[in-house]
C-alpha cells in the first residue's frame, strides 16, 4: 500500500546476532510454556520426610511424637485440651457429634460459602444443617443471616477462616452465647493467621485444624480438635473416651504423597502431575464421609518437624486460588 513503511530484512551485526540467538529464544519460549505455577506452597523438608519414614517403619505407636505435637499446639494456641485425628474433616465431624450428643435432633449452622469438606463433616455426624450467608467482601458471617439461623434453634455455629483471612468473632460469639449455641472455628485454611486477640483458631469453644497437603502446617494428613472453655473441654474429653476414633494407620500413602510434594512442587516440574487428570489436582471434590481415625504414624513427626522449622502459614502463589 502506498505510504506504508515496508520492513527491511535485518542487516549487519544486529541481524547476525538475532539469527544466532533465535534458537535460544525459541527454547526459552518453550520452557516458559512448560512452567506451571502451583496453587499453594507448604513448607516441607527432606529431614521431616525422613522422620515420617522412620515412624512408619516402627511397629510401636509414635506416642512421643504425638505428645510433642500436642505440646507444640498448646504453645501456639493455648487450648485446654487437644485431640489429634487423621484429618481436619474428622476433627470437625467429632466436634459436631459431641455437640449433638447433648442436643439430639438439633441442626448446626454452616456457612453457605465454604470448603465442601465442611458439608462432608456434617453428613458424617448425621447433623441437620442450616446455612447462613457470608459477606462477599470479607468472607465473614453475615450477622443478620446468622441471627435468623440462630433463631431457628441451631445448636452450633461453624465459622470458617477462608483463604487464610481471619474472622473477628467478637459479635458472633455474643450472638451465639445469647442463643445457647456452641461456636466451632474451622481454622483449616488459617494456619499462622493472627488477630489482635491471638491466632485464628482460638476464639470459640472448639476449633478445628488441618495438616493435610497444601496446609501451612502439613504432615500429608492429620487434623486436631482444640477446646477452650468448660463446654468445649467436656465435649472433647467425652469424644476421647468414647472410642469413636478407630485405630490409627501407619500412613504409607501419606509418605508417598509427601515425597511427591517435596519433589514436584516446583514451577519447572509441577506441570507433570498437573497434566494427569486422574490426580484431580486443584479440584474441590465433595467426598463421602470416611471412618474416623486417630493421626497416622507419619503425620505427627512430619507436622512437628515442619512446625519447629517455622511452618504455620502456607504461602499462596501469585495468581493462584487457594482452596
Amino acid at each position: 500500500m502506498r505510504g506504508m513503511p515496508v520492513a527491511q530484512p535485518d542487516s549487519g551485526a544486529a541481524g547476525l546476532w538475532r539469527g544466532a540467538l533465535f534458537p535460544f529464544s525459541r527454547a526459552a519460549t518453550a520452557l516458559s510454556a512448560w512452567r506451571y505455577q502451583f496453587p499453594v506452597y507448604s513448607p516441607l523438608s527432606g529431614a521431616a520426610l525422613l522422620l515420617g519414614l522412620r515412624a512408619a517403619a516402627r511397629r510401636v505407636p509414635p506416642e512421643r511424637a504425638e505428645e510433642r505435637l500436642m505440646g507444640l499446639l498448646r504453645e501456639r494456641y493455648a487450648p485446654r485440651a487437644v485431640l489429634l485425628t487423621d484429618s481436619g474433616t474428622a476433627a470437625l465431624t467429632t466436634a459436631l457429634m459431641g455437640v449433638l450428643e447433648d442436643r439430639p435432633g438439633c441442626a448446626v449452622a454452616l456457612p453457605a460459602f465454604s470448603c465442601y469438606d465442611v458439608a462432608t463433616a456434617a453428613e458424617g455426624a448425621d447433623a441437620p444443617v442450616f446455612l447462613y450467608d457470608t459477606d462477599p467482601h470479607t468472607l465473614a458471617p453475615d450477622l443478620s443471616s446468622l441471627r435468623a439461623t440462630l433463631r431457628q434453634g441451631a445448636a452450633a455455629v461453624v465459622v470458617a477462616h477462608l483463604y487464610g483471612c481471619p474472622v473477628d468473632q467478637g459479635e458472633l460469639n455474643r450472638l451465639a452465647a445469647e442463643a445457647g449455641a456452641i461456636v466451632i472455628e474451622d481454622a483449616a485454611q488459617a494456619a499462622g493467621a493472627m488477630l489482635d486477640e491471638g491466632p485464628a483458631g482460638a476464639q470459640g469453644s472448639l476449633a478445628v485444624l488441618s495438616f493435610g497437603r497444601g496446609k501451612g502446617l502439613t504432615g500429608g494428613s492429620g487434623g486436631a480438635l482444640l477446646a477452650y472453655d468448660d463446654v468445649g473441654e467436656r465435649i472433647l474429653e467425652r469424644i476421647r473416651g468414647s472410642g469413636v476414633l478407630g485405630q490409627a494407620r501407619r500412613g504409607w500413602p501419606d509418605l508417598v504423597a509427601l515425597t511427591a510434594q517435596l519433589l514436584l512442587v516446583r514451577p519447572n516440574l509441577y506441570a507433570l502431575p498437573a497434566a494427569l487428570p486422574f490426580l484431580r489436582l486443584g479440584q474441590t471434590i465433595l467426598r463421602e464421609p470416611r471412618p474416623l481415625r486417630g493421626a497416622t504414624a507419619v503425620s505427627c513427626p512430619v507436622d512437628l518437624a515442619t512446625g519447629r522449622a517455622g511452618g504455620g502459614g502456607a504461602t499462596p502463589q501469585r495468581g493462584a486460588v487457594v482452596g
